[in-house]
């Protein structure tokens, strides 16, 4: 420990009771010898209190009494920058550089410490300063720059040797360049969704607007884009991928006029479920007769289920009809499915007794479309009809045996029934 002995002495005071009689000034001199071997710690605290105490008890004028007790006040100070160096030193020791300079700056000039507290607080500063450095470049290297400016400015709230913020701008000009140079990137590889966050990230960290037309671009371009890609799945019938284009630029640009449009005119191409339409009307000729539907549990005679579509189930009826007429208004071209047979009735292969035909007539009453006898043993019938232009479609079943039906059960149907409409190019 440094033999440093403290100033403590008021010069006019030591004048004042020296020039009075030697007992004060011993006094005097005595009180300050108490205070400096606390100070330079050959005394502890208590021990060095009490000696003053009992100074004061042989004092009988106030102003010694008063010097005694700023001495007292002196060395309550040096007590506690005493404690702060202490907690310095032992934060120095664990590397804790930002409690150690907090502490060393609290310890007092009059201190005995006080020359090596100032070394060691530089010390503790550029030590400091360089554990900052050292992890902002471990952020740097993963490109964690954020995180990097983070380690930064919460180093200056403890100390800043005026280089951080150049550190700080200049890690900040490095994200910028880190993601103008990922936007570009995403561009190359049409990924607008990235483009425009990343823009967006750009804008909101740096409040720069000019970024703005960057976004803005980058939103149009994802909407043409997506719209050509839709128009080309749906050009060939691909209708789920004419969605999914839209869906992803939807994500990206939600309030986009031109995607709604374009979603409206692929839904409007999309084929419709015969099923999905209110019969204009139907009737049977036969109470032997009964329209059902068709459910994805039913299967055909070849086991194949999981469609939809309309059931006649004959009970006994012969050579009758079933008809079911629907309004399409000329808004479709093509109805398609299968004329099938259903599993129950596959062993239904006599002639004689079981049959059933599938035919189809547009709104003059003109036959466009007739199946062959379907029964047990034949295959379901792929239907493909030309509808365009028609209003009133009417969908027509012919059971035509020659006999009663015996116990068994006819059943029969056209699953999966669908209208679809020709492509169109989009009017410019």
């Amino acid at each position: 420990m440094k033999k440093k002995r403290i100033q403590t002495i008021i010069l006019a005071t030591c004048l004042l009771l020296t020039s009075g009689c030697m007992s004060k000034g011993k006094i005097i001199s005595t009180a300050n010898e108490i205070v400096n071997n606390y100070n330079e710690e050959s005394l502890d605290y208590d021990q060095a209190s009490m000696q003053l105490n009992d100074l004061l008890s042989e004092i009988d004028d106030s102003d010694s009494e008063v010097y005694i007790q700023n001495l007292q006040e002196l060395m309550d100070k040096l007590k506690e920058s005493k404690t702060d160096f202490s907690a310095a030193e032992q934060a120095y020791s664990k590397a804790d550089y930002k409690d150690a300079i907090s502490k060393y700056a609290k310890v007092i000039s009059g201190d005995s410490n006080y020359d090596e507290s100032v070394s060691k607080l530089a010390e503790s500063k550029k030590k400091f300063i360089e554990i900052a450095d050292q992890k902002a470049k471990i952020y740097l290297d993963d490109n964690k720059y954020l995180e990097a400016v983070s380690v930064y400015e919460t180093a200056q709230k403890t100390y800043d040797d005026n280089t951080l913020d150049s550190k700080i701008a200049d890690v900040k000009q490095k994200y910028r360049t880190y993601l103008e140079d990922k936007a570009k990137k995403f561009e190359k590889d049409k990924d607008w969704a990235s483009v425009i966050q990343t823009y967006n990230k750009l804008k909101d960290y740096f409040q720069d607007n000019s970024y703005e037309v960057k976004i803005t671009n980058a939103k149009n371009t994802c909407v043409n884009n997506a719209i050509n890609k839709s128009e080309k799945a749906l050009k060939k019938g691909n209708y789920n991928d004419a969605k999914s284009a839209l869906s992803v630029a939807e994500g990206v640009v939600p309030d986009s006029k031109e995607l709604k449009e374009q979603r409206e005119r692929v839904n409007s191409f999309c084929p419709v479920a015969l099923t999905d339409i209110d019969p204009f009307y139907q009737k049977t000729d036969s109470s032997y007769l009964e329209i059902d539907k068709w459910t994805a549990q039913d299967t055909d005679n070849l086991g194949n289920g999981g469609k939809s579509g309309i059931k006649i189930i004959n009970e006994g009826a012969r050579n009758e009809w079933v008809t079911i007429s629907y309004m399409l208004n000329g808004e479709y071209d093509t109805l398609t499915g299968t004329f099938s047979l259903s599993y129950d009735s596959r062993d239904c292969t006599d002639e004689e007794d079981f049959g059933a035909q599938l035919v189809i007539y547009n709104d003059e009453d003109e036959m466009i479309f007739l199946t062959d006898q379907l029964l047990g043993g034949v295959e379901p019938i792929d239907v493909n009809v030309d509808i365009s232009g028609v209003k009133e479609l009417k969908v027509c079943f012919y059971s035509g045996n020659n006999s009663w039906f015996s116990s068994s059960s006819f059943i029969f149907g056209f699953v999966n029934p669908m209208l679809h409409k020709n492509y169109e190019a989009p009017k410019k």
